[in-house]
């Protein structure tokens, strides 16, 4: 099963629509949606990670946000507000994340549930 997100920046306001990430019952194998930073549209985009390598060759203006350390930030804080109907929220990794609009570690994403 895959999990869906919204990310939100808490500095400037930008805030993606649904973000479905990792895999799916009938295609786990071959696919592993993940959330990336294009540089060139200044937007979130989701990307399959299993093609990691071949995506970030033919684009290098894009990168992966959970494997790039320079697109995040860790704290010690374990809960952050994100305002509006999210409120306070629990940071279970204790990270925060670069906003491609603003350009600060004020990026958080936001579980909204499964998919499959």
């Amino acid at each position: 099963m895959g999990e869906m997100y919204i990310a939100k920046c808490l500095n400037c306001g930008y805030k993606t629509g649904m973000l479905t990430l990792g895999g799916g019952m009938l295609n786990f194998d071959t696919y592993d949606g993940e959330p990336v930073c294009n540089f060139d549209t200044k937007e979130i985009e989701v990307a399959n990670a299993k093609e990691r390598e071949k995506i970030m060759k033919d684009n290098p203006n894009i990168a992966f946000y959970f494997h790039d350390q320079k697109l995040y930030r860790e704290h010690d804080e374990h809960t952050i507000d994100a305002g509006e109907e999210h409120g306070i929220i629990e940071l279970k990794d204790r990270k925060l994340y670069l906003c491609p609009k603003c350009n600060e570690f004020k990026l958080v994403f936001l579980w909204q549930g499964m998919w499959d």
